[in-house]
């Protein structure tokens, strides 16, 4: 068994940070195809989004096995990190605040709107659906480098 030269915890917070933030590009996107864009706009910005989540899992198993082979285990999550911070900043510097009147984020108000959300049956016949659909497609995902192996 590899010992993680980092430490047990590390290796795995890390992880439990790329998967608690991995949801996020999602929701920027469609939030920014709704705010900057009209109707062609959306789908087109949509459509190229579909394109590159149906790409990942497809080049993401060999773009990680090439950094793993030629530099090591963390090399993966050193290239996300970095990919991540270089979106944040091509963000920062080319998609213009749209909001008018920014406001302080409250955790506590933004956890209490999103239980009430979850009180709203039209919601939840939708959510719960695409969210086992969503599951089943990212335990795939994870599971297929290790079945493939």
């Amino acid at each position: 068994m590899v010992r993680c030269p980092i430490g047990w915890a590390d290796g795995r917070i890390g992880r439990f940070l790329q998967g608690l933030c991995s949801s996020v590009p999602s929701v920027i996107v469609a939030l920014i195809a709704n705010e900057l864009f009209d109707k062609e706009g959306k789908l087109d910005c949509m459509a190229k989004h579909g394109m590159a989540t149906g790409l990942a899992p497809i080049a993401g198993p060999i773009l990680g096995g090439f950094l793993h082979v030629q530099f090591g285990w963390a090399a993966g999550f050193w290239f996300v990190a970095g990919f991540a911070l270089l979106t944040i900043l091509l963000f920062a510097r080319y998609v213009p605040e749209t909001l008018h009147s920014p406001r302080p984020l409250r955790l506590g108000t933004a956890a209490g709107d999103y239980l009430r959300l979850l009180t709203v049956q039209s919601y939840v016949r939708v959510l719960l659906p695409l969210s086992l659909v969503f599951g089943a497609y990212f335990a795939v995902v994870t599971t297929a480098p290790v079945i493939v192996i």
